[in-house]
């Protein structure tokens, strides 16, 4: 059965995002990913769960997730993302590019829409990779 989707079909914002590189199915570095998406203005939202991520209803799972912490929900906006990732290895020597450039973040793009409230602002879709298939 189809899901009641609340985000507003929106092709000029796939074809925004395919237009700076960020097409469905394509793999991108989690430091590209943010630049690209904070030069042109769109919302970047990492998701743990492949199902959910594929559904690419953000309306709907901001409203289902709302009362849970973002840091406890199954995607994560990717600026709350990169900051919990640099608070977390603050005591390392390196830099948090330098921690992507040892071990990279690969994230798969897998939609882009705009939201039907925040002011229509375009947004994306990406599935974080698991552990074991990150590069070491």
């Amino acid at each position: 059965m189809p899901h009641e989707s609340h985000d507003t079909p929106d092709t000029a914002a796939a074809e925004l995002c395919e237009s700076i590189g960020l097409k469905a199915g394509d793999v991108v570095d989690i430091r590209k990913l943010r630049a690209l998406c904070t030069t042109h203005g769109i919302d970047a939202y990492l998701y743990w769960e492949e199902d959910l991520a594929r559904k690419g209803d953000l309306e709907r799972d901001l409203r289902d997730y709302a009362g849970i912490p973002e840091e406890n929900r199954p995607f994560i906006r990717i600026d709350a993302f990169l900051k919990f990732f640099t608070e977390t290895y603050a005591m390392y020597p390196k830099s948090t590019d330098e921690l992507f450039e040892a071990i990279p973040l690969r994230i798969t793009i897998m939609s882009c829409g705009r939201r039907s409230s925040a002011e229509k602002k375009a947004y994306l879709i990406g599935l974080m990779p698991f552990l074991d298939e990150m590069d070491a």
